[in-house]
Order: structure tokens, then sequence, then C-alpha cells
């Protein structure tokens, strides 16, 4: 939620509490730079006009909450396996692999 000062003529000060966030609060409020918050919440639904998206605070926490989940969803001892990686040089036929897995004999490789 934030908090909208109008003023009503040159007398009164009317504050309104919006849940509508501009670009950039809303990247404050996802607590990230405003290149990361377009590029992780690209297809997020959005209202307004192209120079001046809002975004609604119950839609992003729904975004931060799924993820977060898929975040979750990763072990978090994941290592990747190279045992079985070979690459082959299409021009010259040499045969790469990964370091640590020993060459097969009697083929120079």
């Amino acid at each position: 939620m934030r908090r909208v000062l109008r003023k009503d003529g040159d007398q009164v000060t009317v504050e309104i509490e919006t849940p509508w966030l501009t670009e950039a609060e809303a990247a404050a409020y996802c607590a990230c730079s405003r290149s990361t918050f377009r590029r992780r919440f690209a297809g997020t639904p959005r209202g307004g006009q192209p120079r001046s998206w809002l975004y609604h605070c119950d839609i992003l926490d729904q975004c931060i909450a799924t993820q977060a989940a898929e975040a979750a969803a990763i072990p978090q001892n994941y290592q990747r396996n190279f045992k079985d990686l070979t690459i082959t040089d299409p021009v010259t036929g040499k045969v790469y692999r990964a370091k640590g897995e020993p060459a097969p004999r009697g083929n120079k490789g």
C-alpha cells in the first residue's frame, strides 16, 4: 500500500491509500533494481499506460510467492555431473572428455 497526497483546490489535502505501485515503487517493494524487476516480472499483469505502468501489491505478492516456491524446489546441494560429458570436434574428430575421466585405452583422443 502506498499513500498519495492530493490537493483539493488550494486548501485541503486529501490522503488516499492505494494498492497500485509505479514501476520504481514495485521494484523497491520486491527488493530488487528496476532492471531486475523488469526481467523477473515481465509477464506480470499490470495496469495503466506503457510509460506509467502500475502494479497491484496482491499480484506482486503472488508472483514473489511463486518464485520463492520454484527456488525452493531446486535442491540446495545440486551439483552438475560432467563425468559422462564428451565433446567431439566435427573437423578433426578429436574427442574431448571431462577432467578426471580417463581416456579409453588404445584410442588417442
